[in-house]
């Protein structure tokens, strides 16, 4: 595959002769900074399990097994409604909850996090940010005295559909938490792009930074020797418990990005 070959290329060769790669490549795949790290905590309450919300599941659960007895090859290949734990609970209501969060915390995260870049640039402005542009463009001070771009990217939210997808999939791998709903941390999602593991590790730098207003919860670095990749591309993955002005919380994603890596996609 030329594509896998190109990732390789770039990260065994490139990568691992830039001293920064090389301190990029030793950090772990799996680093966790915080007890925080479902939706479903209570700091967060993105996915809240309480009497009602384990009623209305329950309801889901009995109305899916009445309609799989009227309708057997209808539900056989139907996402929607799944039971996960070992009471047989259905997750929907715990997606419909953490949708819900995403659109209503959305726009605030996406503004804090180009707040956080924009507080590390040359300008004051986003002169650079077309008006209701995905991407946004700051030029940013380095530590080595280099002013490099750093490319903002908003990504769309989550769906519902692919919720369902993910949480069949932590079905599979015996997740063992219900709701599995609370695993997922990309509800919401951007990603920062950077031209070299130097600017990378400095942005990370930015995120940890308590001062920034969010709070490191985990960090999954692909970039890691020992990291388990698809098709070789790399990046790495913050996810950060962030609180919006309207008072709602939820634990979002930040995607750090190689240039070298990002222009392949």
């Amino acid at each position: 595959d030329v594509y896998a070959s190109i990732c390789e290329y770039i990260y065994s060769i490139k990568l691992a002769s830039d001293p920064n790669g090389m301190k990029l490549m030793s950090l772990p795949s799996i680093s966790l900074s915080s007890s925080i790290t479902r939706q479903d905590h209570k700091m967060v309450r993105a996915v809240r399990v309480d009497d009602e919300s384990r009623c209305e599941a329950s309801i889901l659960s009995q109305l899916q097994l009445l309609e799989q007895e009227r309708d057997t090859s209808a539900w056989q290949d139907s996402s929607v409604h799944i039971k996960s734990d070992a009471k047989g609970l259905n997750e929907e209501v715990f997606i419909t909850q953490l949708a819900v969060r995403s659109q209503a915390i959305d726009a605030f995260f996406q503004l804090h996090v180009e707040s956080i870049l924009q507080s590390h640039s040359v300008a004051t402005d986003l002169a650079n940010s077309p008006t209701n542009s995905s991407k946004s463009v700051f030029n940013c001070h380095f530590q080595d005295g280099v002013v490099g771009d750093v490319c903002f990217y908003r990504a769309p939210l989550k769906s519902r559909e692919r919720m369902r997808e993910k949480v069949l999939e932590y079905v599979a791998d015996e997740y063992p938490n219900w709701p599995l709903v609370g695993y997922i941390l990309d509800a919401v999602r951007c990603s920062v792009v950077v031209k070299d593991a130097g600017q990378l590790l400095e942005v990370l730098s930015w995120l940890q930074d308590p001062a920034c207003g969010v709070t490191v919860c985990k960090v999954k670095n692909r970039y890691a020797r020992d990291a388990q990749v698809l098709d070789g591309y790399r990046d790495l993955s913050v996810h950060v418990h962030f609180k919006g002005q309207n008072g709602l919380s939820i634990i979002g994603e930040i995607q750090l990005h190689l240039l070298e890596f990002w222009s392949l996609k």
